[in-house]
This record gives C-alpha cells, sequence and structure tokens, in this order.
C-alpha cells in the first residue's frame, strides 16, 4: 500500500519546529478542576495559578515542622553514607554535599511531607487526578558559592 502524502496531520507540538519565536495559545487547561469553594485554593490562587502559572504558598507549614525539617536537612547532609550513593551530588572540587535526589524515598519526615495533604490536595486538584511524584531534590549549595546551577 502506497504512503499518503495528501494527509497532514497537525502537530501538537508546534514550538518544537519553525525558526521563530512566537505566542501559541494554550491548547490544555492550566487546572483540570472546576473552582468551588471546597477547593484547596482559594478563588484568589486559583485565578493566580490560572495567570501565573506558579504558586506561593506561604505559612504552609508552621515554625515545629520547619524546625524538624531543617534538622532532618542536616542529618542526611551528615549522615550520606546511609543514603544511595547515586542519589548525592558533590561540589566538582570537594566532597561538600550540593544536592541529595529521591529524598522522598530517603526520609520519613520528607517523605511525609511529600504526602501531606496541604501539597498533595492542590496537586491532585490541579491536574483532577492522583499524582506521584517524578523528582525530588534537597539543595544544600549555599547562593553565589560552588559550581553554578543551571
Amino acid at each position: 500500500m502506497p504512503l499518503d502524502t495528501t494527509r497532514t496531520e497537525e502537530d501538537l507540538y508546534p514550538s518544537r519546529v519553525g525558526g521563530q519565536a512566537k505566542w501559541l495559545e494554550r491548547r490544555d487547561p492550566v487546572i483540570y478542576s472546576q473552582w468551588d469553594e471546597r477547593a484547596p485554593l482559594s478563588r484568589e490562587q486559583h485565578d493566580s495559578y490560572v495567570r501565573d502559572g506558579f504558586l506561593v504558598l506561604n505559612d504552609v507549614f508552621g515554625p515545629e515542622e520547619i524546625a524538624l525539617a531543617q534538622d532532618e536537612l542536616d542529618r542526611l547532609c551528615a549522615a550520606t553514607s546511609e543514603l544511595d550513593e547515586e542519589t548525592i551530588i558533590r561540589e566538582p572540587q570537594g566532597r561538600a554535599v550540593r544536592s541529595i535526589f529521591s529524598a522522598h524515598r530517603q526520609s520519613l519526615l520528607f517523605g511525609r511531607i511529600a504526602r501531606d495533604h496541604r501539597i498533595a490536595d492542590i496537586a491532585r486538584y490541579i491536574v483532577n487526578d492522583d499524582v506521584a511524584i517524578h523528582q525530588s531534590r534537597l539543595n544544600y549549595k549555599p547562593g553565589f558559592t560552588g559550581k553554578e546551577f543551571y
């Protein structure tokens, strides 16, 4: 059977072809759920996310929870022998820890934080489905020192 060259399909990713940058209207919703008063976001937060594509959530965790997380950050950095070595990124010219990947799998506390309803409910609301963690990491690199992050 000969190849049908008369049929053209629309490229679902037109930004990957062509030499000129151009504004493309969004095809898919930003948030897949319909907002109502039971949503885990206020109407203002919902609209802000649709407009900007990100949220800044202040005061999600209390001071005690933050202190526990900071202690766990310190513990993980000091106890890298307990971690999967392949998940640890070190400064190129030394042994200082830059990042630890898969934090949610290597720390009970960060696993609980990743599943905490205050975060997970928002993620489920945005995609209107169950969610999974694709990647997590702890970045220890202080600003303006060491090798850059891209």
